[in-house]
């Protein structure tokens, strides 16, 4: 990797650049001479695993979030900040800071029939059989993260706030469409009920 005329340390393969929103710092994908991924922060080798994904700037610029595979059971643990969060699971999705950088969240497969929300390391909703759940989104002040789920026992979607179901069940929800936050305690997605079928502006 050559930055600014600077040229690095040398890689079996080298994918994944990004530079954070400020443009002050940057990261990437490596893999070493012995086949194990690392992730390079500011030009700076990380800890090598079996495995790594892409790296995550927050929106100030200060911190930065990527997986790695373990080695001794390949699951998968978060590192933020040079440092693991929360635990390890069999997947985790993309990672999803808040607005003002303070808060992150993930979706983590348990099993695979099985999937919890982690927010700032700690789990949600481990006590419920969700099969899927959607992104998350913060409110615009980072006080508040909703996402979609769909309950493995019963086929039906719902809405969680804050880790917490709220009453209704849904027959679907529409790929694509995303939780608006009109204001940092309110927001709204469209949904479906059958029969009918019935089709909701759903505002919460």
């Amino acid at each position: 990797c050559v930055v600014d005329n600077a040229v690095g340390a040398k890689y079996q393969l080298i994918d994944g650049f990004l530079f954070s929103p400020d443009t002050s710092r940057y990261a990437f994908c490596g893999v070493t001479e012995g086949g194990k991924g690392t992730v390079i922060v500011d030009g700076k080798q990380q800890e090598t695993a079996l495995s790594v994904g892409e790296p995550y700037f927050s929106p100030d610029s200060r911190h930065i979030v990527y997986k790695k595979q373990k080695e001794e059971d390949s699951k998968w643990m978060t590192m933020l900040n040079g440092k693991q969060t929360g635990d390890s699971y069999m997947a985790i999705g993309r990672y999803h800071f808040s607005q003002d950088s303070k808060h992150l969240a993930y979706k983590a497969q348990v099993s695979p029939r099985k999937a919890v929300m982690v927010v700032d390391g700690q789990v949600q909703c481990a006590d419920r059989q969700f099969a899927i759940l959607d992104e998350p989104v913060f409110s615009p002040d980072g006080r508040h993260v909703a996402y979609l789920a769909a309950d493995a026992e019963n086929n039906k979607f719902c809405l969680v706030v804050n880790g917490q179901p709220l009453d209704g069940e849904y027959d679907a929800f529409f790929l694509g469409t995303p939780l608006v936050f009109e204001t940092p305690n309110r927001f709204h997605t469209l949904g479906m009920r059958e029969p009918g079928p019935e089709f909701l502006l759903i505002e919460v």
